[in-house]
């Protein structure tokens, strides 16, 4: 044998013993057909995930701020926690924070939400528009099969990483008002990226994007019987979506705003009804609908879920005692059946009877005191 000829054999020994040398044998689309097999799977009509928002922007921007002539301005961007229902002809989205917190039920074709809120109004819209994009199997389907996928870091469980194609989401929805002077300052799509990670069996472990928008107001631009938002790659915001499915039902809360949401949907599409038009508990309503003046029950309701907000430290929108400590001795008197929370309708409860006791009777002297 010829010194070539050994040189030759040693070469093709060590690609074929090296790590290089064993991922080629596995062609690369084979990634691409696993994580497809693990996305449709989990993007049935019947998915729950459990989705975490998190959002970064560099000082100086106004990255998702809004400024609208003859409009209202948009809210506090939303972060935290939510979780995500699909189900046959409906959709249904909610916080698990109670204060600032929201919830939307799409449903046949119809849609009611409810926001609480302090001091400022909580803009979740844009998380929407982002979900409706991110959790739509065909549109995802067809995005994640032209992307290049590459191996992600094993310490981390992370099976690929892509960079998507920027029409996965669209652009925010702009509020243009009769003088065409409406600016819609969500920022254009720099970048999406993502990442999944697929257990043992190759079924969806879990999944997290990056969406990279760009900063407004760097090419904002006034242009005269025209749009005022120009283009621009000027780095903004960075809004960060993880993601897991959960085969858990949802809590006691998530039951009943859906279950408000529905009656909402109901009463709303009643015609002739006069009742239709009212607003169940907890101010659910049709996005179109306008906003009834806040009672007095209202405001304290408000005040209530910002006491259980402080006081939760679980999140399950109720207070244990426990959590209360101290405080239980005060909150105490509140848990009506004894089980150790005191909840957001105890409360109301109990302010119920409070005002009816200050009702003043046909007899003179207040409800109280017969």
């Amino acid at each position: 044998m010829t010194v070539r000829s050994i040189t030759t054999l040693a070469i093709l020994c060590a690609l074929h013993a090296s790590p290089l040398g064993a991922q080629t044998d596995e062609p690369t689309a084979s990634t691409s057909d696993r994580i497809a097999s693990a996305l449709t799977a989990a993007l049935t009509e019947n998915s729950h995930f459990i989705v975490h928002v998190s959002e970064t922007r560099p000082p100086t921007s106004l990255a998702g701020a809004s400024i609208v002539i003859g409009g209202s301005p948009a809210g506090t961007p939303f972060e935290g926690a939510i979780e995500v229902l699909k189900r046959e002809s409906e959709r249904f989205i909610f916080s698990h924070s109670v204060l600032p917190g929201f919830a939307l039920l799409e449903h046949q074709g119809k849609s009611a939400r409810t926001m609480t809120y302090a001091e400022t109004a909580l803009e979740f819209e844009p998380v929407v528009d982002d979900l409706a994009g991110l959790l739509t199997a065909e549109r995802l389907l067809a995005v994640a099969g032209r992307a290049t996928w590459a191996a992600g870091p094993p310490t981390e469980g992370t099976v690929a990483t892509a960079t998507l194609d920027n029409s996965l989401l669209k652009r925010p929805r702009a509020a243009n008002s009769a003088f065409d002077m409406g600016l819609s300052l969500g920022g254009d799509i720099l970048e999406i990226r993502a990442a999944v990670t697929l257990d043992g069996a190759g079924q969806l472990a879990s999944m997290s994007f990056s969406v990279d928008r760009s900063d407004p107001l760097a090419g904002l631009v006034m242009r005269r019987g025209g749009n005022a938002n120009a283009p621009t790659s000027a780095p903004g915001s960075t809004r960060t979506y993880q993601m897991r499915p959960s085969d858990q039902p949802v809590g006691k809360r998530g039951t009943r705003l859906r279950l408000e949401l529905l009656s909402a949907i109901a009463e709303s599409t009643r015609e002739g009804d006069p009742e239709a038009k009212r607003s169940p508990p907890g101010n659910p309503r049709p996005p179109s609908a306008p906003a009834p003046a806040a009672t007095p029950r209202e405001r304290a309701k408000v005040s209530f879920q910002a006491t259980i907000a402080k006081v939760d430290a679980d999140k399950d929108g109720q207070i244990s005692q426990i959590e209360a400590g101290d405080r239980w001795a005060r909150l105490g008197k509140y848990d009506t059946d004894a089980d150790g929370h005191v909840t957001l309708d105890e409360l109301l409860a109990a302010y119920d009877l409070k005002q009816e006791a200050k009702r003043p009777t046909s007899e003179g002297g207040n409800a109280g005191e017969r």
